[in-house]
């Protein structure tokens, strides 16, 4: 895997593999990613936390994202792209209300089509996106209580601050957030017990790859 990560990126001034001493599980490496982050590029100000075995299948509206988290500064913290539909995941957190914004894409499908419900896809329910466009302009984030390592979009920040006060990093952040998520939304207050401002983005956009068919390198 590594020898395919230098293979694949190591002429790419804007790639930078930061290889690891020990097995620093995900926690780990995230926030030995991004101190590295704060201190060489201190005006990053959003961060794509991505897994190596999740892949997008749409392009995501990457500026119209930016300006809504710049318009909602005190309500989005994290976005989570979805394997699922959107229904299919809890879209309630609170009082917290859904958020309209302004999609800047015209042709939302990363390879022209529109995969619809089905997982990847199929000849029957794809829509040529070059020819049929969006009838509406307007997207929409979904407050939920539901926290994912999946794929998603933070407020570096408040990412940061977060991953770091979880203390024990040698494991996957998913379940102490997910508690701290649901916490946040039954408006429970222990200092450090809970997070909020997580949405979901609006459709589907990304799937599980199965790495059994991976190509070996000697």
């Amino acid at each position: 895997y590594q020898t395919n990560l230098f293979n694949n990126h190591l002429s790419n001034p804007r790639v930078h593999i930061i290889p690891a001493a020990k097995h620093l599980h995900i926690g780990g490496s995230v926030l030995k990613a991004m101190n590295i982050i704060e201190k060489n590029y201190p005006t990053v100000r959003y961060l794509y936390s991505l897994q190596h075995d999740f892949s997008f299948i749409r392009d995501v509206d990457h500026l119209a994202l930016v300006n809504v988290m710049d318009e909602y500064s005190d309500d989005i913290n994290y976005v989570r792209f979805l394997k699922c539909d959107p229904w299919q995941i809890s879209r309630t957190c609170g009082d917290a209300k859904p958020i309209a914004y302004n999609q800047t894409l015209s042709q939302p499908g990363a390879d022209g089509y529109d995969y619809g419900d089905a997982a990847g896809g199929s000849s029957s329910n794809r829509t040529n996106t070059t020819t049929a466009k969006s009838k509406s302009n307007t997207l929409t984030l979904y407050p939920t209580s539901s926290y994912s390592d999946n794929n998603h979009l933070v407020r570096f920040k408040w990412y940061h601050s977060t991953i770091t006060s979880l203390i024990k990093l040698n494991r996957a952040p998913e379940d102490p957030l997910q508690s701290r998520a649901d916490n946040g939304c039954l408006h429970k207050t222990p200092v450090g017990d809970d997070i909020t401002g997580l949405y979901l983005y609006h459709e589907r956009n990304i799937q599980h790859l199965d790495g059994r068919g991976s190509v070996r390198v000697p």
